[in-house]
């Protein structure tokens, strides 16, 4: 039978089958717990906050590994990289400095920049 889930945000009714797609995020999620997990204990460090920079680290990779695949629209992008001599530029999705590290971006035309992996997650 169904069996009711809930924690401090959400509520929802799980019916015991997973399709494909919650399948590979159930798993993706248990092995970012896991690896957080990890990390915790070798550092000795509070598993909610190694938990949050994982999942964030996750995310990031995830989004470059799939942003040329994702949507048509993101191709039109211009791929630009960072260096010294720009000013500072902001990620227009999370508000963030674009590193002049050699931090890999996307420009629309009207000239707007955003870390790669923000404008694919937005």
């Amino acid at each position: 039978g169904d069996s009711e889930v809930s924690d401090d945000h959400n509520r929802w009714r799980y019916s015991g089958k997973l399709g494909g797609e919650e399948l590979q995020l159930a798993r993706l999620t248990g092995m970012t717990a896991k690896l957080a997990m990890s990390r915790a204990n070798a550092t000795g460090r509070d598993f909610n906050a190694v938990m949050a920079e994982t999942e964030l680290a996750v995310s990031v990779q995830l989004a470059r590994i799939l942003a040329g695949s994702i949507d048509p629209v993101l191709e039109g992008l211009t791929k630009v990289v960072m260096v010294e001599e720009d000013e500072e530029i902001v990620c227009g999705v999370c508000q963030e400095e674009i590193d002049h590290d050699g931090d890999e971006a996307r420009a629309m035309a009207c000239r707007h920049k955003f870390h790669a992996y923000c404008i694919v997650k937005w």
